[in-house]
């Protein structure tokens, strides 16, 4: 018998691999992936774990150091490797593994999901999962109750970051999640039903106004290009208003010209929903020196590399957002820029269905039927705003 925690040897398009725990046993050999992935700076193969210098160093080795018990124990009880962790009846199926296999067909286009729904999904996969590492045991269907909803309600605020929206919006996946199970006869629990999915207000959170965002643009970073780079794909979404997803998947086929002036079409990955606006000379001419190419690292390091990129051009002032009271910089994430340019073009005069059209927001449909715009037109409108000189 043989474990050992490794890193795979394949490297992803992100140039993270896989961790997972190599098992010799019987003659026969098996990887049992951890479902976890680090660079290869971020990971000692001497011990067999992640680096300090990865953020998330001791929950990632605190989730492959109890499945690598989980297996050791399942051997040593007489297991074994081909019979690890099978589900034995459909009264005990296991969440997470349901969950994934419902995202895998969402992929495939079996369920009609968009793309950002499915990250959504993806998103509370996730938290399902380090829950799971934290307590040492597989959730099944039959877990899934009213004690389990406010440790779970606990577990996302204290270890997931979560405020109440956050929270609301993870138990809403998981109600879904459990109705398409039980539509499935996988079980008979109802428990799930009587989650609350708590309704939020509008909240505080920051926008950067146009000093703050000038403040930016004048930024020299050409000594750190790392940094450099997340601040222009920054830019880029403000000046277009766009969310994260949408910004790294804009290509040149996105852009157009209509009576001599540049506009960008381009459909949300979260909604799906169409938005047209006038491309600006800045946006261009960052897109032209990125060859329209903005798809270079995730959304959570983009998050922690604006922070740094805010506090070097002074963005620094303390601010309260929700609970937290901070400097501002600390509180800047990729989508404060199109709140940021939401924010701004509201400041300036334009209409909020202008902006609504602009942006793509999709919770205007009445008042779209009312005035009898398209998107192109609201486009045309805004062309000669100063926002978008």
């Amino acid at each position: 018998m043989n474990f050992r925690k490794i890193l795979w040897y394949k490297p992803r398009q992100d140039g993270t691999r896989d961790i997972k725990i190599y098992a010799y046993h019987d003659g026969q050999k098996k990887y049992f992936s951890t479902g976890l992935k680090v660079k290869e700076e971020e990971w000692n193969s001497k011990s067999g774990a992640v680096k300090k210098m990865h953020p998330l160093s001791l929950t990632y080795n605190a989730r492959i150091n109890n499945l690598y018990r989980r297996l050791e124990e399942h051997i040593l009880t007489g297991g074994t490797l081909d019979s690890f962790e099978i589900q034995e009846n459909k009264g005990k199926y296991h969440l997470v593994k349901f969950l994934t296999e419902f995202i895998a067909e969402g992929d495939k286009g079996l369920l009609g999901l968009t793309k950002g729904t499915l990250n959504i999904y993806r998103a509370t996969l996730r938290r399902l999962e380090l829950y799971e590492s934290i307590n040492g045991k597989k959730l099944t269907f039959k877990d899934i109750t009213a004690e389990f909803e406010r440790e779970f309600a606990t577990f996302l605020q204290q270890y997931a970051d979560c405020s109440l929206p956050g929270i609301s919006k993870h138990m809403k996946i998981l109600k879904r999640v459990m109705a398409v199970a039980q539509e499935r006869k996988l079980h008979n629990n109802e428990a799930y039903k009587k989650y609350k999915v708590h309704r939020t207000t509008k909240t505080n959170k920051i926008y950067l106004t146009k000093e703050e965002i000038a403040a930016l643009e004048n930024l020299d970073l050409s000594s750190q290009p790392t940094l450099e780079v997340e601040r222009d794909r920054f830019l880029v979404a403000y000046y277009l208003l766009q969310r994260f997803s949408d910004v790294t998947s804009l290509g040149r086929d996105n852009f157009f010209e209509s009576n001599s002036r540049k506009f960008v079409r381009y459909k949300s990955q979260k909604t799906g929903q169409e938005a047209i606006l006038p491309a600006s000379q800045k946006a261009t001419d960052i897109l032209e020196r990125y060859d329209y190419k903005m798809n270079f690292s995730s959304n959570q390091q983009a998050n922690r590399e604006l922070k740094n990129i805010c506090a070097l051009a002074g963005i620094n002032q303390t601010v309260a957002q929700g609970d937290q009271v901070l400097p501002k910089s600390r509180l800047v994430t990729t989508h404060t820029a199109r709140r940021s340019a939401a924010t701004n073009l509201y400041l300036e005069g334009a209409s909020l269905k202008t902006i609504a059209d602009l942006g793509g927001w999709e919770n205007t449909e009445t008042l779209r039927v009312y005035l009898r715009a398209s998107g192109l037109d609201s486009a045309r409108l805004a062309q000669d705003l100063d926002f978008f000189q």
